[in-house]
């Protein structure tokens, strides 16, 4: 040991639990015992060991008279203040600019379904499907994109998904979408899937149309505009 006793022993002996006075006993035996000789350094120490005993030294209380309880427990409140100094507030403006950035990069990764997700009839009716079928196909996509696990049940823009589930919907259940131009009231034309005119209204459009449970579809006409049998007729 060296003539000099290290403050950061003292503070860490406090910080242990030991009482003031046990400390400073602790530290003139200490000192004593060095004096009288009964404590030695090794006789041979390593050039690790020679410059942690340097340091020691530069760092260390110089012990030049008897340690007293007063003495430990002003180290030890000094190194207290020292390590409970009170960290800076973050200025309001920093913290709204990082609520911001963190909102916008949730929004470039996509977002599972909202909790109180609503579906939004008027795209929904914009394919055809009916107020039943509206009700039915948004618990089937509330249910599905809720237990949908990992990536695959995050989506970047919720309202798109949903039109794209209506149309595939529409397709699966025969519904047409509403003519812009059909006048209110009108009766459209049943077209079976075994008739002839099936095929030409689908070579008219340049598309397959969808059918209903009945493998047929609804048109204005029998035939499409212009073809041979609706002029026969």
């Amino acid at each position: 040991m060296t003539e000099a006793l290290d403050q950061s022993m003292l503070v860490e002996l406090m910080t242990a639990g030991l009482k003031p006075e046990l400390v400073a006993r602790v530290a003139n035996a200490c000192a004593q015992s060095y004096a009288r000789g009964l404590i030695d350094s090794a006789p041979q120490r390593g050039k690790g060991a020679e410059r942690q005993a340097r340091y020691r030294e530069r760092h260390a209380i110089p012990v030049t008279h008897s340690v007293t309880p007063g003495d430990v427990a002003s180290r030890s409140e000094q190194a207290s203040r020292v390590s409970l100094s009170p960290v800076p507030p973050i200025p309001s403006e920093n913290k709204n600019i990082s609520m911001r950035d963190s909102a916008d990069a949730r929004r470039s990764r996509g977002t599972r379904i909202f909790e109180r997700w609503r579906p939004n009839e008027p795209d929904a009716k914009a394919e055809g499907l009916t107020e039943l079928d509206i009700a039915r196909e948004a618990a089937r996509f509330r249910d599905y994109w809720k237990a949908r696990a990992g990536s695959g049940g995050v989506k970047l823009d919720w309202e798109a998904t949903w039109r794209n589930w209506c149309r595939i919907a529409a397709e699966r259940l025969g519904r047409a979408r509403p003519v812009a131009d059909t006048p209110s009231g009108e009766t459209m034309v049943f077209v079976s899937g075994n008739d002839p005119a099936l095929a030409a209204w689908e070579a008219h459009l340049g598309r397959r149309v969808p059918r209903n449970k009945n493998g047929g579809w609804h048109f204005k006409t029998h035939w499409p505009p212009g073809h041979a049998e609706e002029t026969a007729t």
